[in-house]
């Protein structure tokens, strides 16, 4: 579990802090303009969208770009300066006209902001792309007013995350269909293969669509198989139970289709479900 951990903070690091730095000292010290925007896709494409940001701090997540371009307009390359500005606005459109259709909308099934470390429509962005139930899941975890995720990048305190043991609620009236309690909290960076969801929760709304509730704290499962719960009954908190390396909330929405279990696009309050993005508080 060490040797695990210091790897990710050494990626993130270079990912985040390191690469950012000598794109920046290539921007400002050397005369290489054809390269300008190719390597501007890559920073978008890589490090905009695709690294979580809240590992370090989401805020850098727009300050980086931000310093580029101001470095660029300060050499005269306004050209380049707007082909990333336009870049930029491109990945977006296409992530909105990605994003559109929804199966199932939602509240905030919590009290707090939440992060989306692992939501998008690629295995890239998405851990769970490949699982046909668990195609459009969602891996959610709070922040603090620094943007970060935690205190510190990888801390082994499981109370050092700031969704630790946060009330999760159900987001509509439903019927319990299944409950999984009774698994221990993991310790960070360990996993509890026999028990992949860990504790969970699923319920089922009036149209016979199904959201998964899982890694729940220990003990904290307040609900059992045939409860009928409505909009805001508390269900559990979240915590790092089963197969998580790290307290989170894992969340899916899924029906059966012809006899199979299939995930169905889910929407949390507005904006895009995919990685980076913030879903705010409905309270």
């Amino acid at each position: 579990m060490g040797l695990t951990l210091v790897s990710r903070r050494m990626s993130s690091f270079i990912s985040l802090i390191v690469f950012p730095l000598l794109l920046l000292y290539v921007i400002i010290f050397r005369d290489v303009y054809s390269t300008w925007i190719p390597i501007f896709c890559v920073y978008l494409l890589v490090l905009y969208y695709i690294v979580p940001w809240a590992v370090i701090s989401l805020h850098l997540r727009a300050l980086w770009p931000l310093i580029m371009i101001g470095a660029l307009l300060l050499n005269a390359d306004w050209a380049v300066a707007g082909c990333l500005v336009a870049l930029l606005l491109i990945c977006h459109g296409f992530f909105v006209m990605v994003d559109r259709r929804k199966s199932m909308v939602i509240t905030n099934p919590t009290e707090i902001s939440l992060y989306i470390l692992q939501g998008g429509y690629s295995s890239i962005l998405n851990h769970h792309w490949r699982s046909l139930s668990q195609r459009f899941a969602l891996d959610l975890v709070g922040l603090d007013s620094l943007g970060r995720r935690a205190k510190g990048i990888y801390p082994l305190s499981r109370e050092d995350y700031f969704c630790f043991g946060a009330k999760v609620m159900s987001p509509f009236s439903g019927v319990v269909v299944l409950v999984q309690d009774g698994c221990a909290d993991q310790d960070i960076g360990s996993l509890d293969a026999d028990n992949p969801m860990g504790n969970c929760v699923i319920i089922s709304d009036d149209y016979g669509r199904q959201l998964v509730f899982a890694h729940l704290l220990g003990g904290s499962v307040r609900v059992k198989s045939g409860d009928r719960v409505r909009s805001g009954d508390v269900i559990g908190r979240i915590g790092n139970s089963g197969r998580s390396t790290e307290p989170h909330l894992h969340i899916h929405a899924q029906m059966d289709v012809n006899g199979q279990i299939k995930g169905i696009k889910l929407q949390i309050g507005r904006g895009l479900m995919i990685r980076n993005a913030i879903i705010k508080t409905h309270v």
